[in-house]
């Protein structure tokens, strides 16, 4: 049996971040997504789920704080989760 919440989340960020082009402001979005990753840690929201799917909500979030207009089906793209998936985190 493998758990999931072993994997940290925190590892993937910057790589799906740079992935999706946020340009110059790639650090800084990859930064918000870990902080709610991290939040997200704290109330326990990310045991037994995939990190994938928790990145990439995280992204989806950080990238519309900075007032970047990905939708939810470029992040699929990217981190290879269902459309469903990312939704629901």
């Amino acid at each position: 049996m493998f758990f999931y919440s072993l994997l940290d989340p925190c590892l993937y960020i910057l790589r799906f971040a740079s992935k999706l082009e946020f340009g110059a402001k790639t650090q800084q979005v990859a930064n918000t997504a870990l902080r709610l990753v991290q939040r997200m840690k704290r109330d326990s929201i990310h045991s037994g789920r995939r990190p994938s799917g928790l990145c990439g909500a995280a992204l989806l979030i950080a990238a519309r704080l900075h007032e970047f207009g990905r939708s939810s089906k470029d992040i699929v793209k990217i981190v290879k989760v269902h459309e469903s998936t990312l939704r629901k985190r």
